[in-house]
């Protein structure tokens, strides 16, 4: 890449536009930023913005994700895997509406980011960056993506948070289905002790440090694909086989 192609894809992204990704509220949001990214990058070589995205500075990265979306191209995995893994925020947010304006069909690599590479691998992306993902998809208007969504709200709440898929396929206009309770829990994992913690509402909130000590609330009392995460048990118990759980609501 040379000085001036450099140059040319950094001096093409503001930092208006770098903030406008944290700052979108609505499909029409998303939408007006795409339009504004696809008369920005016009021209552009996408080699280019490609080997940018591999920069060693976030903000020349973050603008290079940018181009890349309103290029309609996709983003190297690695790379992307990185800046949604990112601590910089910027950085995250415009990785994430790259993966929402250009690969909402395509369900792998949604399924990987959102879910982990295979059941006993988890996401390798950050909370925040689940978050954004899920967030900029709703935004998308993108139905193809609807699949995967609602598989996170079944079957992933441990990674993907319930409350904000179903905001995410309510902006896109997907019904429920009737099986799937949309109550606004969340569930992560404790960064103190590596266990499941339970919060927002109040009949599902507990702390879990599963699957040893058999406690568990009811919104989480079977089995997920890559759910269970604890130190010395993950990849090593299959939780459907580690006996009884108990539901102490």
């Amino acid at each position: 890449m040379t000085e001036v192609e450099a140059l040319s894809t950094r001096t093409r992204i503001s930092d208006e536009d770098l903030r406008a990704c944290e700052d979108l509220k609505t499909q029409e949001d998303f939408a007006r930023l795409a339009a504004r990214l696809r008369s920005t990058s016009a021209g552009l070589d996408e080699a280019t913005v490609v080997a940018q995205t591999r920069s060693l500075n976030p903000m020349r990265q973050a603008r290079a994700f940018l181009l890349l979306a309103g290029l309609g191209a996709r983003p190297e995995r690695e790379a992307l895997l990185a800046a949604l893994a990112s601590k910089e925020a910027v950085l995250a947010t415009a990785a994430a509406f790259c993966v929402a304006a250009c690969c909402a069909d395509e369900d792998t690599l949604l399924r990987e980011l959102l879910f982990g590479a295979t059941p006993w691998e988890p996401s390798q992306i950050s909370k925040d960056g689940r978050y954004w993902l899920v967030t900029f998809l709703g935004f998308s208007g993108d139905h193809r993506c609807a699949p995967v969504l609602l598989e996170a709200l079944r079957e992933h709440a441990h990674f993907c948070s319930p409350s904000t898929t179903v905001e995410a396929l309510e902006a896109l206009g997907c019904e429920l289905p009737p099986d799937v309770d949309p109550q606004r829990v969340s569930i992560s994992v404790d960064p103190g002790s590596e266990g499941i913690l339970i919060t927002t509402d109040e009949k599902f909130s507990g702390y879990s440090n599963c699957p040893d000590c058999r406690f568990f609330p009811c919104r989480i009392n079977r089995y997920y694909p890559g759910a269970i995460q604890d130190c010395s048990f993950w990849n090593r118990t299959d939780p459907e086989t580690s006996g009884g759980i108990r539901d102490l609501r």
